[in-house]
C-alpha cells in the first residue's frame, strides 16, 4: 500500500504574558512543534525576539502528514515553547491545551 502525504504549512507567529519566563535576561524561548499521527516530524523555531512582555517568531514551518490520518481527523499538532538555560538544559514553560 502507497501512502499519500498532505503538506500542511504553520507559521508560528508569537506568545505573549508568559509568567513562568525572565525576560529581563533575555533567555533562549524557542517552539517545539510535531504531529501526533500520521508523521514523525518535529521541527523548531529559532530563538524568539523578546519585547518587553511579547516573544515574537514568526516562523513558518511545513509538515507532511499522511492523508489519510488527515481524512479522518486523527492528527493533532504539539506545540511546546521551551527555554533553554544557559547551562544546557531546556525547560518546558508552554504546551498547547489538547
Amino acid at each position: 500500500m502507497i501512502d499519500y502525504y498532505q503538506p500542511v504549512e504553520i507559521n508560528i507567529v508569537s506568545a505573549q504574558d508568559l509568567d513562568s519566563i525572565n525576560l529581563l535576561f533575555r533567555p533562549t524561548v524557542y517552539v517545539s512543534v510535531s504531529v501526533t499521527r500520521g508523521s514523525r516530524d518535529k521541527q523548531v523555531t529559532p530563538a524568539a525576539v523578546c519585547e518587553k512582555k511579547l516573544l515574537r517568531w514568526n516562523h513558518r514551518m511545513k509538515f507532511y502528514i499522511e492523508d489519510d490520518k488527515v481524512q479522518r481527523n486523527e492528527s493533532v499538532f504539539v506545540f511546546q515553547i521551551k527555554v533553554k538555560k544557559f547551562y544546557g538544559s531546556t525547560k518546558v514553560v508552554g504546551l498547547s491545551p489538547r
